[in-house]
């Protein structure tokens, strides 16, 4: 576990230097860019910071040329002067609309050439998002049948304003004999509801797959781990990941800062053995696993398979300041039901 986070942080710093910092020029003049998402709504604005740093007092022109597909979409320049060794500057762009079901590719250049100096440069991709991360897909989100346990009202609405079907339980007792996936909404105390955590792992372990959204504190006994005896079928699978999942399940989605300042991460989940078992516990700290997926096999068809997925992204509170949030639950719902499809890119 620990060298999976190391390989995640040496990601992180390796995707900073080569998405955000040029070396600098003759003069010392170097650029960066602040903001590390990419991701946007098509048809809104943004604004991208711009941090300049200096050896010496400079001035010069600051350029910047926003394309995608090989048109320009937008360009502008403004005179700098730049009077201490750090400086930002705030472009803003106008983020033009796409095709509903197509997601735009785009590239940021920006420049500064200094007076008799050398120009230098940096580059970042864009990706511009429609509003629907579910266009033409009511038939498919139909036949998952979802079944929402939502006792703290966060996700509910959220699920109506996004055009996703599903039925309200209540019961967790019963989760075991559901039809379809159930979801369990964002914000949920697993020391509150103490049987939760157990029902959930007995609904996936009969062959209904289990979508759970940043519980905030309590804990889930994990299956197949530890040395006490366990009932129930065993998982085929056990696997944590960080928010590299995130790009695993689509590329193009920002695995470290979302647009808006939302905080990707509800909290942390910590892998805890305590008296013969083991268990993921949840808390507001930062750190920890971001997501932790249970398999289950019960044969060889597709219906056959289960799984269970506990994961701490913060989708409901941020999904209306940036795309991502949006994107990724789809992308979670075509993990879950083996439909691995892409939006179309232009």
């Amino acid at each position: 576990m620990r060298t999976h986070k190391i390989k995640e942080l040496i990601v992180l710093m390796v995707w900073v230097l080569l998405e955000s910092v040029v070396l600098a020029d003759a003069s010392g003049v170097s650029l960066s860019f602040q903001d590390k998402w990419s991701n946007l709504f098509a048809g809104g604005d943004a604004v991208q910071t711009i941090h300049v740093n200096a050896n010496n007092n400079v001035s010069g022109r600051l350029t910047w040329h926003l394309s995608a597909a090989g048109r320009t979409i937008q360009r502008g320049e403004q005179v700098v002067a730049i009077n201490d060794a750090d400086f930002e500057v705030k472009v803003d762009l106008q983020i033009p609309e796409v095709k509903q079901g197509v997601v735009q590719k785009a590239e940021l250049i920006v420049g500064f050439s200094e007076d008799n100096g050398i120009p230098v440069s940096i580059s970042k991709k864009l990706w511009f998002f429609p509003d629907n991360p579910f266009f033409e897909r009511t038939e498919w989100l139909k036949s998952l049948e979802i079944q929402l346990f939502d006792p703290e009202k966060t996700t509910g609405e959220w699920l109506d304003a996004m055009g996703v079907p599903f039925t309200s339980v209540g019961n967790i007792d019963s989760f075991n004999t559901l039809e379809g996936m159930l979801v369990v909404g964002e914000g949920v105390s697993f020391k509150e509801y103490r049987g939760l955590g157990a029902s959930i792992v007995e609904a996936a372990q009969a062959g209904v797959s289990v979508l759970c959204f940043a519980p905030v504190t309590g804990e889930i006994q994990l299956p197949g781990l530890g040395e006490l005896p366990q009932e129930g079928l065993p998982p085929s699978m056990i696997s944590f990941h960080g928010n590299d999942i995130i790009t695993q399940l689509d590329k193009r989605l920002d695995m470290y800062s979302w647009k808006g300042n939302g905080k990707i991460n509800s909290g942390a989940i910590a892998v805890e053995g305590q008296r013969g078992s083991v268990s993921a516990v949840f808390s507001e700290e930062d750190g920890g696993w971001s997501w932790i997926e249970v398999s289950y096999k019960r044969g060889n068809m597709l219906k056959d398979k289960s799984m269970l997925i506990v994961s701490n992204f913060n989708i409901v509170k941020n999904w209306k300041t940036s795309p991502t949030p949006g994107f990724l639950f789809a992308k979670m719902l075509e993990y879950v039901s083996a439909e691995n499809t892409t939006k179309k890119e232009e």
